[in-house]
């Protein structure tokens, strides 16, 4: 069975099957469910600061793709 699925992950007319689709849907998921872990961590541990009064935890941006 295929379907058509239209995100920007394939482009408009791009044809995947289902296994494909479920698979697209579950890594953007968890990458939803991890960015959504990472944010809350880092909002309990701001006020953790090194000994000169820098923040002890930094995130660094990185783009999490979906592919």
């Amino acid at each position: 069975m295929r379907t058509q699925y239209k995100e920007e992950l394939g482009g408009i007319g791009t044809l995947l099957n289902l296994q494909d689709l479920i698979r697209v849907g579950a890594r953007q998921m968890l990458a939803v469910a991890f960015e959504a872990e990472i944010a809350a961590y880092m909002e309990q541990n701001q006020q953790i600061k090194t000994a000169d009064g820098k923040a002890a935890m930094v995130r660094k941006m990185a783009t999490i793709r979906c592919a």
